[in-house]
């Protein structure tokens, strides 16, 4: 068995999982919008948009895995008991197929992959997981402080955003960046 994560690293790594999840949900619709106004070429419009993506699925997982798996260091090693809302088994192996590209399960199909209905309910089941947790936290974990996973649109207005670096700095705003 590893050894538990101390009051710090628990708060240290979900924190950090927490952060990505919400700038790069924030982000997605965002760049896709300013390069499509700045008329970037398709490849370059489709490797930012896809990393971004990828990213949220990334961080998804991770933390759908810390919450639902039995295994060390997962959401039960740092709370009571707490229910876990159920999420789609359809949109989990969509996030898994999103990620790795030689899968057998891989798509071409669009419609098929995880779209912004997906990754708002995906959303909506780790704010609701994330709340119950931080509330079942035992001693010593009660007093970790973790941001909470953002219900963030998922049209954020470009109005006035003349470049990327101005819609990052309005992203900003939305997520404070931490120190």
């Amino acid at each position: 068995m590893a050894t538990k994560y101390t009051p710090e690293e628990i708060e240290h790594h979900l924190k950090y999982e927490v952060e990505m999840l919400n700038g790069s949900y924030a982000l997605i619709d965002t760049i896709d919008s300013l390069l499509t106004a700045a008329n970037a070429g398709g490849l370059e419009k489709q490797v930012s948009v896809n990393a971004l993506k990828e990213d949220f699925c990334v961080h998804a997982r991770a933390l759908i895995e810390f919450f639902t798996d039995d295994r060390d260091n997962s959401a039960s090693d740092f709370a009571g008991n707490y229910n876990i809302p159920p999420l789609q088994k359809n949109v989990i192996r969509k996030l898994n197929n999103q990620i790795s590209h030689l899968m057998d399960c891989r798509t071409r199909d669009n419609a098929k992959k995880i779209l912004d209905t997906d990754r708002a309910k995906i959303m909506r089941w780790l704010r609701t997981e994330l709340t119950a947790f931080k509330a079942s936290l035992t001693a010593p974990y009660d007093s970790i402080q973790i941001p909470d996973v953002l219900a963030i649109p998922q049209t954020i207005a470009t109005a006035g955003l003349a470049s990327a670096t101005n819609a990052i700095i309005a992203v900003s705003v939305i997520i404070p960046p931490q120190n």
